[in-house]
């Protein structure tokens, strides 16, 4: 049984999606179950459970019967900390492998306090017993999307400045954790996941006004 935690974030749907297509046995955690069954729809073997990374017993309910997790949380000031509560339930219910959606800059040094955040869970993870199967993927491209409106008017918005970015779609994140999941002798590996080109800001702006 795979648990996916972030099953209604971009990343973690997309692979709840191929699992369902490979018909892989994967159970979707949510704070709001409902809605996550509403969006994949009710005629899919999908088990669906509610549960909240704050609260440690609805974690270890969620986590029953379970052998693999795959954790993609939302970025927020308390990821490390809820991040490291998933953990420490899934390796108190017996689950044996982690792939976690990562960051290619994750260190304690990092400017980014997201990259230092990812570090911390990193570095939680690895003293546990599970194995660890880390994917370190740039921005999402679907992200892009999220700019439509002021790319609508003339704007793009960003803080990059002339610095280039690699996007991968969410889609292609999804297929290689899906094989890290189903392929043992991919799993305990630390993946940096690209898409073909980077680009910077203003080469975007080029390109999507074009």
């Amino acid at each position: 049984m795979i648990t996916i935690i972030g099953a209604s974030g971009a990343t973690g749907s997309a692979l709840l999606r191929r699992l369902i297509e490979l018909e892989v046995p994967c159970r979707a955690v949510s704070r709001t179950p409902g809605h996550l069954r509403a969006t994949i729809g009710t005629n899919t073997p999908v088990e669906i459970v509610g549960a909240d990374a704050a609260d440690p017993q609805t974690l270890r309910d969620a986590f029953e019967g379970s052998t693999q997790l795959f954790l993609a949380m939302a970025n927020s000031p308390r990821q490390a900390e809820l991040e490291t509560n998933v953990m420490d339930a899934a390796a108190q219910c017996g689950v044996r492998h982690v792939v976690k959606l990562s960051a290619p800059a994750a260190e304690p040094a990092s400017p980014v306090a997201i990259s230092r955040s990812h570090w911390r869970v990193e570095e939680h993870l690895a003293k546990t017993e599970m194995t660890a199967t880390l994917l370190r993927p740039y921005a999402f491209m679907q992200k892009l999307l999220l700019n439509a409106p002021a790319i609508a008017e003339g704007v793009l918005i960003g803080a990059m400045r002339e610095a280039p970015c690699n996007y991968i779609d969410v889609r292609d994140i999804a297929d290689v954790a899906a094989e890290t999941l189903l392929r043992p002798s991919l799993a305990g590996a630390t993946y940096t996941l690209t898409g073909p080109q980077a680009f910077s800001h203003p080469e975007l702006a080029r390109l999507l006004g074009g």
